[in-house]
């Protein structure tokens, strides 16, 4: 009895593409060390449409799995591993080295900022001692220097006053001599009269008819003699002279003082004018220290 052609069925009915990705999704699942995981296997491709096809299919992984192609597969995923583990040590020895070399150069970098600013500091504050120093020695020889002139002022005005006192002096001297030989000239008419007329004092005539009371008012007793206007008029005349030799020391003295006065003005002048130009220059020297102290933070902000 014929029943018609056989029937027959392709591979890919058993076993397709679709059952061979699920199980290569999950080989290493499948596939543990010794471990042959049969049920897992069955799942992933439906169920077994014929008696042995999982043992089948589990034999045949095992053969591909002790085959050249995936032995050569493990070797290259473990030299591959190796590469990737020396490589990561060799580069994370280069970073630590690299991170080292940064590390040193930024603290080199911050000790040389410190250094720096240590070394302007210091310059900055000796500069201000210096400052200092040299204001305290303008100013010491600026008081010198007015000690000196009110010694010489004062020298000049004791000077002045021993002039005066040994003109005075000198003046009262003269006009002492002057009227003691007038008296003594006078004394000594007055005793040759006497000789001559003895009642002269009286009032009895004298020398050419003259009394000595005539002769001391002026009257001439004897041509050779000098009277007491004459006399007087020597005396004036030499007051006259020591009046004017006064006068002249006077001012004299006047010039000197008004000389030294004008000294000293100038000398004040020049204090004043030496010490406005040190205050102006400290002053610029501290805003071109300040202006120097902002350019300095604001070059370490941007390094930093």
């Amino acid at each position: 009895m014929h029943l018609g052609p056989k029937a027959e069925f392709i591979a890919s009915v058993f076993f397709g593409q679709d059952q061979a990705r699920a199980i290569v999704g999950s080989i290493d699942q499948i596939r543990r060390a010794d471990v042959h995981n049969t049920g897992l296997l069955e799942t992933l491709i439906g169920g077994q449409c014929f008696h042995g096809q999982v043992e089948f299919l589990d034999q045949a992984i095992s053969e591909w799995m002790d085959g050249d192609y995936y032995l050569l597969h493990l070797r290259q995923t473990a030299d591959l591993n190796r590469f990737i583990e020396t490589e990561g040590i060799r580069v994370r020895e280069a970073m630590a080295s690299e991170l080292a070399i940064l590390l040193a150069q930024s603290h080199a970098r911050r000790e040389a900022e410190k250094a720096k600013k240590a070394a302007t500091k210091a310059a900055a504050k000796a500069e201000v001692a210096a400052q200092k120093v040299a204001e305290r020695m303008a100013m010491a020889q600026d008081k010198a220097q007015e000690r000196a002139l009110l010694a010489a002022e004062k020298a000049a005005e004791r000077s002045r006053v021993a002039e005066a006192k040994k003109a005075a002096k000198l003046l009262a001297t003269r006009v002492r001599a002057t009227a003691k030989a007038g008296l003594d000239v006078t004394l000594a008419q007055g005793r040759s009269v006497s000789r001559v007329t003895p009642q002269g004092h009286d009032g009895i005539t004298g020398v050419n008819g003259r009394t000595l009371r005539s002769h001391e008012r002026g009257c001439i007793a004897n041509p050779n003699t000098m009277t007491l206007e004459m006399q007087r008029g020597v005396e004036k005349g030499i007051g006259r002279k020591e009046a004017g030799s006064a006068a002249d020391d006077e001012m004299d003295r006047f010039d000197k003082t008004e000389e030294w006065s004008n000294r000293r003005a100038a000398a004040d002048a020049n204090r004043h004018a030496v010490a406005d130009g040190k205050a102006q220059g400290i002053k610029r020297r501290r805003e071109e220290l300040a202006e120097n102290r902002k350019t300095m933070d604001s070059f370490s902000k941007i390094v930093n």
